[in-house]
């Protein structure tokens, strides 16, 4: 775990500690204590990418990096992680610029990646950022790719419906006609 995450992962767990018990006698709500949570490191990443793909081809891992906070998070930045190998980042850049998010916003972020190996990838994208002068980040959830030979094909389930009551059509006219 990066060093930042974990000034911020014991920073959490102090200050929850410290609003459980200072609550007994303070009176603090878990409203406040949600608050003061959120306050602390307010970003997120929800990570986005398609669960087959044919190798050779192009396809888009998309980040979403939200301010669950009120304060505007400066300096903002994501960075894909990609396998070393198996999977190619086709632009060389894996950490995009994404600015200034203002409080309860989002900014996307997308990186086209290729398929080049036959296998299963696991993807992953970290977004930091500035708040009150401090660096904050956060890591989103890992997207499982499976890069395949040629992608099965999927079937309608209309038209899976459809055959199966022509199916059963055929059979119902073959067992009426013989009466």
């Amino acid at each position: 775990m990066p060093r930042t995450h974990l000034k911020v992962f014991f920073l959490t767990a102090f200050l929850t500690f410290f609003a459980v018990f200072s609550s007994l006698t303070t009176q603090a709500s878990p409203l406040d204590v949600i608050k003061a949570l959120v306050t602390i490191n307010p970003m997120g990443v929800v990570v986005s990418a398609p669960a087959e793909v044919e190798v050779g081809k192009t396809f888009k891992v998309e980040a979403v990096v939200q301010n669950k906070g009120s304060k505007e998070v400066s300096s903002a930045k994501a960075k894909i992680f990609l396998p070393a190998d198996g999977l190619v980042l086709n632009k060389k850049d894996a950490e995009k610029e994404l600015g200034a998010i203002q409080g309860f916003r989002e900014k996307k972020a997308v990186w086209p990646v290729k398929g080049e190996t036959v296998g299963s990838y696991i993807i992953y994208v970290s977004a930091s950022g500035e708040l009150d002068g401090q660096v904050i980040g956060a890591e989103g959830n890992s997207v499982v790719v499976e890069v395949l030979k040629k992608i099965r094909p999927t079937r309608n389930n209309s038209e899976l419906f459809s055959k199966i009551l022509d199916i059963f059509r055929a059979w119902f006219k073959s067992k009426t006609e013989s009466l």
